[in-house]
């Protein structure tokens, strides 16, 4: 049992968007070793360089197979859902990038910086971000070949991972709120919006495994 509109042109273009949530994939990676450079007391400028470079290039991508859909003749009457498909995926390197350029652009204080990475444990929340897009991939990865409740299941792990990141989400923001008196209010309001840009990383994972969902609703046969 496989999806009724996979045919071997449709199975070459899912490979190519696997390909492209991999490239979103490598540039949230390059947030994660920003933070670790960030933790060590490094300059992060080179880091976000790469992390910028990688969006501009998923931009790119995104762009190219975008077109490609709209103006082909693949999978049919469910076009509009790849479409919206790649537009998830591509907001996975977009926020990447907005945390990343937050971390760059703002000048804020090392106990806050040291707080936030070691008291708060943020780094943990970033990880758990970075496995439900690897749960995200694995879900596509099994999309032209494995029977639906297999799929389904790989579909739960994003959200399992997801869920994980919202509840670290919440807790930083307590954490944060309850330094008041010891961080720079600045720093707070700007650690608060990177921590909820970064939540909309995750968000984006699970959106596009919900795409997923459908896509085996409305395909399989």
């Amino acid at each position: 049992m496989k999806l009724s509109f996979f045919h071997r042109q449709e199975d070459e273009l899912l490979a190519q968007i696997v390909a492209y949530a991999e490239l979103t994939q490598e540039c949230n990676s390059e947030l994660l070793k920003l933070l670790e450079v960030l933790k060590s007391g490094g300059d992060i400028h080179d880091a976000y360089h790469r992390v910028d470079l990688l969006e501009t290039e998923a931009d790119n991508v995104h762009e190219r197979l975008a077109e490609y859909i709209a103006s082909g003749s693949f999978f049919s009457y469910i076009r509009e859902d790849f479409l919206q498909l790649l537009e998830k995926i591509d907001y996975i390197a977009d926020y990447s990038k907005d945390v990343g350029k937050m971390f760059a652009g703002y000048n804020m204080d090392h106990v806050s910086i040291d707080f936030f990475l070691n008291q708060c444990n943020a780094i943990e929340f970033f990880y758990s971000i970075q496995k439900s897009i690897s749960a995200l991939i694995t879900v596509l990865n099994l999309l032209h070949k494995s029977p639906p409740m297999e799929i389904i299941r790989s579909i739960k792990e994003v959200e399992k991972y997801e869920e994980d990141a919202d509840s670290k989400k919440d807790v930083i923001l307590r954490s944060l709120f309850n330094s008041s008196g010891k961080l720079k209010i600045l720093d707070i309001i700007t650690l608060r919006d990177i921590v909820n840009i970064a939540d909309n990383i995750a968000d984006s994972a699970e959106d596009s495994s919900d795409i997923v969902l459908q896509l085996i609703a409305k395909g399989y046969k």
